[in-house]
């Protein structure tokens, strides 16, 4: 559970990084960027939770 959540620091920390270049730069890269990054992170942590709540029923 500590590799989650350290997981989680690690992802916000880039989303907070993508978008501030964005605000700075106006490149829309950086957007799309923690966009996709955010739609991967989201899947992902459905995927971990679906299978610890399937451990749970199992």
């Amino acid at each position: 559970m500590i590799v989650a959540r350290l997981l989680g620091i690690i992802v916000l920390i880039v989303l907070a990084v993508t978008v501030l270049m964005w605000l700075f730069t106006r490149n829309n890269r950086y957007l799309w960027f923690a966009y996709r990054a955010m739609q991967i992170t989201v899947v992902i942590g459905v995927v971990f939770f679906g299978v610890l709540l399937l451990e749970r029923i199992l």
